[in-house]
């Protein structure tokens, strides 16, 4: 009775607030507009209908339009719509969005805004300046406002998102928002030093944002000569036997060049058929990325390299090696790369190749061949205008090399006369004493000591700047006339959009004098080419630095060696195995060696000594993760007492729903992913999860320290849990047992497929290629509300924009269809109606890519004094009907 009064009144209060929500209100909108210059601004209010379930900022068919077409660059902000509170009360109720837009002129509006239905409004803008700048303001924090206006995805880079960004900034002397800042402008000194040589996309965004920004018409000369290159340690090599055998083909590859050796024909052509299953791109093996690049189509395009059925048959008796070699690996942009063979019959390939390069000069429009001297030798050199073909083709003996760089040929034809070569090297003969012939591997790849050297000099390191700004200020003109032409203005030329404000002054202004051009309709470098086919690094000279490319290069130089201090020496070794029925095992190891040991210091201060002992296999396990410690006084027990640490996830069936989009645990989190955790002969670190005094019940159950979860000691083992009855199904199995290898870190993980958490697993992989889906079709939509491509064109700008042609995770095909009011909306044949806009449900027809194939993963990692190592056992389901290519052993236990 004493709580009556409190609860009353916060009814009454409730309802209260509630009440205009559960009364219908009259669909009207409110719309101001204040006109000004150069853009006006508006906003329109109203309600979208009762029993849409999609956030209107997120769904596409929310859009504005105006029918002159003056209406540009809307934001859209949904009002709170107290959700909590009416779900509780059951109440549905109108939402409340507004939409703020720019627009030209001073005339009435006629807008057209799609709710989703279709809403004709009209206003009369006033020429109120205090209403233009309140109303800017508005629109500007709603513009940038996170989420941002195009759906993100890792898959798409957000190329139009920030140029509008930063552009807008620029000409209407706003603040640059602080979500661009963070996205381009925060990367840490690891990212500016590795991501510039990974080509990763917000470093590339980061230029993008520097350059839109920078007002300043001049740039500073190239005047100072290259600096020093920074020299990391050298790499200290262990003894090797003399006897230690090299194949013969690695006595033709420049030491600094990275190496991918097959050892047969049949290999080489095993590894293309199985890229070229994926896309070309191994991500997809996971789940198919957004963009398909075509690389692989695109080297052999740039090599003039094509096998054809023929060749499958012919190639091993013609060709006894290959290997794969280059000096960067920019392939999006135009890498350095060539295919070694050696041949067992230097005529037939020869002819085979030369008829290749007859057939892209009779097919391919524009292509030349002549013949140029490199290194003293006749050298044939194939190539388009554009790029799209640059294939150089040397023998030197029985070794044929067709490369898309004439450095690399140089280097080549230096090296069969014993001048570098990787063969030749004490580094490459450690390697292979430690990774010998006799283990016949399928692929073997090594990444020199020279390699990581040439990465890191100063002439690899402001090429890869100037390439990547190069195709940075592409894709910004592209972006520029885009913008141009959805204001009505006739500034085309790149001179006529830096005068009209599109781009910034100093665009045409590189210190190498390069600058984007336009050949023939396409934009390309004046000095590198078109995009994607870019002159490789090492065939640029860089002749002289800017004093900024210097301090630059100093300040990498400094973060270099006291944080990475070198990249050591890599190599890993692939074997296939034939397990019968479909199924392909591939092992694989790895090994960094020698290794720069100060780098692994922490690792070495927390991993025990590699052991061959190893926890027996759990039954029911998906996942087990096992790690050998030793204790350090921070993490439990005495200085230097080794233990083991373990734990799982048990298969079971993981309920779930779908809640606004996402995917929900149905009930508790422990009954969504059960696990434990478990040591060996002592807790160790798990010492601070026990508990003090705590006394077990008569079945040896005691609850850990807050009362979290529960734990039993039996023997030796201690093992937790968050769910008591998770433990017995542990303890009966517990043992120790000797493993073929001695490791650190030991990882099973079953076959996912047939588990009963593959349903959550697909949901989840559902979800993320959903919104990669999505994504492309945002972008698509997004180009025709934010720059007016018409609908029908906005697919090949995409494409043209990123390089690519987009893919729809889901495996469906992108179309255009119309919604309600006509308008006309990209999506994909993937998405069932109710999930076009917000997730909904995962259809029991789709099916998780992973879970076609994985079968099963067994791998391990050690660290000694000398080496990091990796070994990893990979089964893999072949698709119905495929056949391996060329003979592939069986298992040793079959033999």
């Amino acid at each position: 009775m004493i709580h009556r009064p409190t609860t009353t009144l916060f009814s009454a209060a409730v309802l209260a607030l509630l009440l205009p929500l559960a009364v219908p209100t009259p669909a009207r909108a409110q719309v101001e507009a204040a006109s000004g210059r150069p853009f006006g601004v508006g906003r329109v209010t109203l309600n979208v209908p009762p029993g849409e379930a999609t956030t209107p900022s997120e769904d596409d068919r929310f859009f504005i339009t105006e029918r002159q077409q003056r209406v540009l660059y809307p934001a859209m902000e949904t009002a709170p719509v107290r959700r909590v509170l009416r779900r509780l009360l059951e109440i549905e109720a109108p939402r409340r969005i507004t939409i703020y837009f720019l627009f030209q002129g001073d005339a009435p509006l006629d807008l057209e805004v799609y709710a989703p239905n279709l809403q004709r409004i009209g206003v009369q803008p006033v020429p109120d300046p205090g209403l233009h700048n309140r109303l800017l303001q508005q629109w500007w924090r709603e513009y940038n406002r996170p989420p941002s206006r195009l759906f993100r995805s890792e898959d798409y880079p957000p190329l139009v998102e920030n140029y509008l960004a930063a552009t807008l900034a620029r000409r209407l002397n706003l603040a640059p928002p602080r979500e661009v800042g963070r996205l381009l402008g925060g990367n840490g000194e690891l990212e500016q030093a590795v991501g510039l040589m990974l080509g990763t996309e917000s470093i590339r965004a980061a230029m993008q944002r520097d350059t839109l920004l920078d007002t300043s018409p001049e740039v500073q000369a190239a005047t100072e000569p290259l600096p020093e290159p920074v020299a990391p340690p050298a790499v200290e090599l262990p003894p090797s036997p003399e006897d230690v055998q090299i194949e013969t083909i690695a006595h033709y590859v420049p030491h600094e060049c990275f190496y991918v050796r097959f050892g047969t024909f049949t290999n080489y052509l095993w590894l293309r058929d199985f890229l070229d299953q994926w896309g070309g791109d191994l991500q997809n093996m996971v789940a198919l990325r957004g963009i398909d690049y075509g690389l692989n189509q695109s080297i052999e395009q740039r090599l003039s390299l094509r096998e054809s059925v023929l060749s499958e048959v012919l190639g091993p008796t013609v060709i006894s090696d290959v290997a794969i070699i280059g000096d960067d690996t920019f392939v999006r942009e135009g890498a350095s790369l060539g295919v070694l063979f050696q041949a067992r019959n230097n005529f037939l390939l020869s002819s085979n190749f030369n008829s290749l390069r007859q057939e892209t000069l009779d097919s391919v429009e524009g292509a030349t061949q002549e013949t140029v001297q490199i290194a003293g030798q006749e050298v044939s050199f194939l190539s388009t205008p554009d790029g799209s073909v640059r294939s150089y083709y040397a023998v030197a003996d029985n070794f044929h090399l067709i490369a898309t760089s004439e450095s690399l040929i140089r280097r080549f034809l230096q090296a069969s006369q014993d001048n570098g070569s990787l063969g030749g090297s004490a580094e490459f003969r450690y390697a292979r004493s430690v990774m010998p012939l006799e283990r016949d591997d399928s692929v073997f790849v090594y990444l020199s000591d020279a390699f990581f050297r040439q990465m890191v000099s100063p002439h690899y390191r402001v090429e890869m700047t100037r390439r990547m700004q190069a195709a940075v200020d592409i894709e910004l003109v592209q972006l520029a006339r885009l913008a141009a032409q959805a204001e009505g203005s006739r500034a085309h030329s790149i001179g006529e959009l830096i005068q009209a404000g599109y781009l910034p002054p100093g665009l045409t202004q590189r210190p190498d004098g390069s600058r984007p051009v336009e050949v023939d309709g396409e934009l390309v470098d004046s000095r590198r080419g078109e995009i994607g086919s870019f002159v490789p690094i090492s065939d640029i000279e860089v002749e002289a630095l800017t004093p900024a490319e210097v301090e630059a290069y100093y300040e990498f130089a400094r973060f270099y060696r006291s944080q990475w201090e070198r990249m050591d020496p890599v190599m890993l070794g692939i074997g296939r195995q034939d397990l019968g029925e479909g199924l392909e095992r591939l092992t694989m190891d790895v090994y960094i060696t020698p290794y720069a040991r100060s780098r692994y210091g922490f690792l070495a201060t927390m991993l025990g000594p590699p052991t061959t002992t190893r926890l027996r296999e759990i039954p029911g396990d998906l996942v087990s993760l096992q790690l050998v410690m030793q204790a350090n006084g921070i993490l439990g027990g005495g200085v230097g007492e080794v233990y083991h640490i373990f734990g799982g996830i048990r298969d079971h069936v993981a309920p779930y729903v779908v809640e606004q989009g996402q995917i929900a645990p149905r009930t508790r989190l422990l009954d969504w992913a059960r696990g434990y955790l478990g040591a060996w002969p002592r807790p160790g670190i798990l010492s601070f999860l026990l508990g003090d005094r705590v006394r077990p019940d008569p079945q040896g159950y005691a609850p850990l320290a807050n009362n979290w979860g529960w734990q039993r000691q039996t023997g030796e083992f201690v093992v937790l849990s968050l769910s008591r009855d998770v433990i017995p199904e542990i303890v009966p199995h517990l043992g120790m047992e000797e493993a073929e290898r001695p490791a650190q870190l030991r990882m099973q993980v079953a076959e996912l497929g047939s588990s009963q958490y593959s349903r959550l697993i697909n949901a989840f992989a559902y979800m993320r290629a959903r919104q990669a889906s999505v994504s492309g079709t945002k972008l698509m939509n997004a180009l025709t509300q934010q720059l007016h491509v018409p609908p029908e064109e906005a697919r090949q700008v995409t494409e043209q924009l990123l390089g690519g042609r987009l893919v729809c995770a889901l495996g469906g095909d992108y179309q255009l269809i119309e919604e309600l009011g006509g308008r006309q909306l990209w999506t994909s044949t993937a998405l069932s109606p109710e999930n076009r806009y917000q997730l909904m449900d995962v259809p029991p027809d789709y099916t998780f890519p992973l879970l076609t194939w994985f079968r099963g993963l067994d791998a391990e990692l050690s660290l000694t004094d000398t080496t990091l190592s990796g070994h990893a056992v990979l089964d893999i389901q072949r698709p119905s009907g495929e056949r391996p290519v060329g003979a592939l052993p069986a298992p040793p236990d079959a033999q």
